[in-house]
């Protein structure tokens, strides 16, 4: 990387200071210089928060790669529906995903050395400033009695954290990184310039900053401060880390073994990641998810989101349908609980965000490209066209679907009291009412567990709780294209691809009147949430023989989500290992939350994202027949989807490959 830019580039950045707080507006309005970046104490913290912005930045909207106007470049930001979206969990129709850059790059296997969008560049860009906040905090804010010593101490913290956090964003794209542990000077020679560690190496590195940070932080921060660093953050992004860390990609499986760097390791000679498993690795794992877990319950104030009676009421649960043989109200609440364990508020008893910001918040573009098409019928609405702003793209595949669990705790495929594979596109054998068209549910969509309802939708279903008018779900007909069905003439580009709409960011409390008018609740951006703790927990010890520990962590999941617990008489009789087992709670739980991408990477997977693997039903048919509509196909709509090795990693900028001879290019590219 070409870190002697860096620090100019740095500079530059600081004169948008002024404008860039993104906790608390407390930096004066004028324009900012390096040299009076600590001036006051307001300044000094808006410096600060200048530091964040590589975390709080979000993209233009949900679904496209947004640009940062400070340098030109793609936002490096942890808002990942760019990747999510070419994976196995949901697909766009073939208009908006082919629109997408970044995205149609990783899916058809495009990326290269020049056709990237250079996030190590990014990246590095926030270390520079960190690093410039550290040497202007030590040499003007303490000594000039503008930052108090006891203030100080927690700001290196948090800059510590964000040094490593930074550091851990391009080590999950790129694999082995260079470490950057200052800023190297604008005359540094080109032999001082770092090149790639073992990543091992750079794990252990990154996780040292994690501790040392944990050291002199809170560990919860509440109003006005939530989002910035804690020790609770700090353990569970390590937890992450040393997840990531022990499996298969990066411990013994790396499908390029030969693969090495210019210059050496300590300890490591010039190998980059490494050839040989090592079964520590999970028990490294393991226990710093147990640290993690045991802070966060502690000290971090966290705990799984129940439900309350004001999101989860007796009103709303009474219009929830769900195609569910002797359905109790119990299950039901259950369905409208997983609904708001994304939305609800830590006011109203939502604590299970170990990371979260608020400020990233869901949009209006977020909720429409999610929400199915034609909420309210075409002639309730002001609109010639039907209300055209709501566009149902976001759909999940036939894979996703199949991972969610029955109502009896299995899968589909292994359930042996649900229906054979040759009846799941078969009517279940409602009949319409009024309003609905229930006769449209097929067996695949009846009887399964309450999370399959609260973030997935599905034709004769419904959508969202109270979104038609603030009175009722969404009433579903994909087979009509004037109701949520594909309509080639007056929205070619909008409509639910594969027969499942998904609804997981859709907060239940949203909704749109008759004359179109939206009233949409947000929810913010997760980047760690008390599940995947308990989550990894499942898998380290999974993976290291521990039955009987897995299932406990899997269970507390499946529990508080009103689901079938799993036994090991199950995971006998399944024919899938608890390992299995315990990446697909994982890819239940976690579903759309940006983990699917490096998750499927880190287990070696890949192939599960090549061309014609994607599924779904026969959505791309105006006005189908039941029959028609109901024949599973694969989902290609034009996108070149493809597969190669070379995919487990980003490749690394053509110019940063000139500025730094030291750096070698990512295998493959």
């Amino acid at each position: 990387m070409k870190i002697n830019n860096i620090a100019k580039i740095a500079v530059c950045v600081l004169g948008l200071l002024a404008s860039s707080c993104d906790y608390l507006d407390v930096v004066p309005a004028e324009k900012a210089s390096v040299d009076n970046t600590m001036d006051n104490y307001s300044q000094a913290l808006g410096f600060l928060y200048e530091c964040y912005r590589g975390v709080t930045i979000p993209v233009a909207n949900d679904w496209a790669q947004g640009i940062n106007q400070e340098i030109g470049q793609p936002l490096p930001g942890m808002a990942l529906s760019d990747y999510s979206m070419t994976t196995d969990e949901w697909v766009m129709d073939d208009i908006q995903l082919n629109n997408n850059v970044l995205a149609r790059a990783l899916y058809s296997n495009t990326l290269s050395a020049n056709n990237n969008f250079n996030t190590l560049k990014n990246y590095s860009i926030r270390l520079s400033m960190v690093f410039l906040f550290l040497e202007k905090l030590n040499t003007l804010g303490v000594p000039n009695g503008i930052v108090p010593e006891s203030a100080a101490t927690e700001w290196r913290a948090e800059a510590k954290f964000l040094i490593a956090f930074y550091h851990y964003c391009m080590l999950r794209r790129y694999g082995p990184i260079a470490i950057v542990e200052n800023r190297v000077s604008m005359d540094a020679p080109i032999s001082e310039f770092p090149g790639r560690m073992h990543y091992d190496y750079c794990v252990d590195w990154i996780c040292k900053q994690l501790d040392e940070a944990a050291a002199d932080l809170p560990a919860v921060r509440n109003g006005a401060e939530t989002g910035r660093a804690t020790s609770t953050i700090c353990k569970a992004l390590k937890a992450r880390i040393l997840l990531y860390a022990a499996s298969p990609l990066f411990n013994g499986q790396f499908p390029y073994p030969n693969w090495t760097n210019k210059v050496e390791t300590p300890g490591y000679g010039t190998e980059l990641i490494s050839r040989t498993y090592d079964q520590k690795k999970w028990v490294r794992a393991k226990e710093a998810s147990e640290e993690a877990l045991a802070l966060a319950l502690g000290e971090g104030d966290r705990e799984l989101y129940y439900g309350s009676s004001s999101n989860e009421s007796q009103d709303m649960i009474d219009k929830t349908f769900v195609p569910v043989d002797d359905v109790t109200d119990d299950f039901k609440r259950a369905v409208l609980r997983m609904r708001n364990v994304i939305s609800a508020k830590p006011t109203e008893g939502n604590k299970e965000g170990i990371w979260a910001l608020w400020n990233m918040a869901s949009k209006p573009g977020d909720m429409r490209y999610r929400i199915v098409r034609n909420p309210v019928p075409k002639n309730a609405s002001m609109l010639p066209q039907g209300f055209v702003y709501a566009y149902g793209t976001v759909s999940a595949t036939l894979a996703t679907v199949l991972r969610f669990g029955t109502k009896n705790g299995y899968q589909p495929a292994n359930d042996p009291s649900f229906p054979p594979e040759s009846e799941w596109y078969r009517s279940a054998g409602y009949g319409d009412t009024d309003e609905a068209c229930r006769s449209h549910i097929i067996n695949l969509n009846k009887n399964r567990e309450p999370r399959f309802y609260a973030w997935l939708s599905f034709d004769g279903g419904e959508f969202g709780t109270l979104l038609f008018n603030g009175q009722r779900p969404v009433y579903v007909n994909l087979l009509s294209a004037d109701a949520q069905g594909y309509d080639p003439v007056n929205a070619p580009r909008d409509y639910c691809a594969t027969g499942w709409p998904s609804q997981k960011w859709v907060n239940p409390k949203s909704n749109i009147t008759l004359n179109g008018k939206e009233n949409y609740f947000y929810a913010p951006r997760y980047y760690i949430r008390l599940a995947e703790l308990y989550l990894n927990l499942a898998e380290c010890n999974a993976e290291l023989g521990n039955i009987d520990e897995a299932l406990k962590y899997i269970n507390i999941i499946r529990r508080r989500a009103g689901a079938t617990e799993l036994t090991a008489r199950m995971v006998a009789a399944s024919g899938k290992s608890i390992v299995e087992w315990a990446r697909d709670e994982r890819s239940v739980e976690l579903y759309d939350e940006m983990h699917r991408y490096f998750d499927v990477r880190r287990w070696c997977q890949g192939e599960l994202l090549g061309y014609g693997k994607r599924m779904g039903l026969n959505a791309h048919v105006a006005n189908p027949t039941f029959e028609e509509f109901n024949k599973p196909m694969s989902i290609n709509l034009g996108h070149v989807y493809s597969w190669g090795d070379r995919m487990y990693l980003h490749p690394i900028d053509a110019q940063e490959l000139y500025s730094n001879p030291q750096f070698v290019q990512s295998p493959g590219y």
